[in-house]
């Protein structure tokens, strides 16, 4: 059901200080952050090269990928939840190159959390181990995500502004949505990626044409 990702002993790592999650924070709710380096490196190199291209959704898939490069991001927290948004360039070798926007959930490890079905990257450091992963698997994030659309919020992040839009059939309260705690990745998804929530609505997260 999930995109392939590297086997579990195989995530890539990186060893974070103390209270980093803090600093990213620190900015506002929905504040644009300043990365700590070994966290930009650790995406740039080791989390992103090998993750996008196993993506549905990634359009250059079979081109060589010569970069990716971190142009913008901000820290989305709701209550005890938190997601990295990233705008990323990719590069390829024969000069083209693709924008996308990527969010990325940052989940505290659990006993379970081994169980993770897509996780990216550990990071470590203090006394909290988090795992990145793909945030249309997080429960949290499809609901947050939803209420916006029907909220029609509109969130500033520096330069850039997140806009979310509803049309009449979106329904008012949004039935459905006030407890999301059942996910389903559809198998026939394309290029999209296609996740059902609590048997009655569909998320649907669109690539940018190539």
């Amino acid at each position: 059901m999930s995109p392939p990702v590297p086997a579990r002993l195989d995530l890539p790592e990186v060893d974070l200080s103390r209270g980093w999650l803090s600093l990213l924070q620190k900015a506002g709710v929905f504040g644009r952050a300043s990365l700590p380096r070994s966290l930009h490196t650790f995406l740039e190199q080791s989390v992103l090269p090998a993750v996008l291209p196993c993506q549905r959704w990634f359009a250059a898939k079979g081109k060589p990928l010569d970069r990716v490069t971190l142009h913008e991001h901000a820290c989305w927290s709701e209550q005890d939840d938190d997601w990295l948004l990233l705008w990323l360039n990719t590069e390829f070798r024969d000069g083209e190159s693709q924008v996308y926007f990527l969010p990325i959930s940052l989940a505290p490890a659990k006993p379970d959390s081994a169980d993770l079905p897509t996780a990216w990257g550990i990071i470590t450091g203090g006394t909290q181990t988090t795992f990145l992963y793909d945030a249309f698997t997080d429960p949290a994030f499809c609901q947050v995500l939803v209420r916006a659309m029907g909220k029609q919020r509109e969130i500033s992040i520096g330069d850039a502004r997140l806009m979310f839009l509803a049309t009449s059939a979106f329904p008012d309260p949004c039935q459905g949505c006030s407890d999301i705690s059942k996910i389903d990745r559809l198998l026939a998804q394309g290029t999209n990626t296609v996740v059902r929530l609590n048997d009655l609505l569909f998320l649907k997260g669109v690539p940018p044409d190539p």
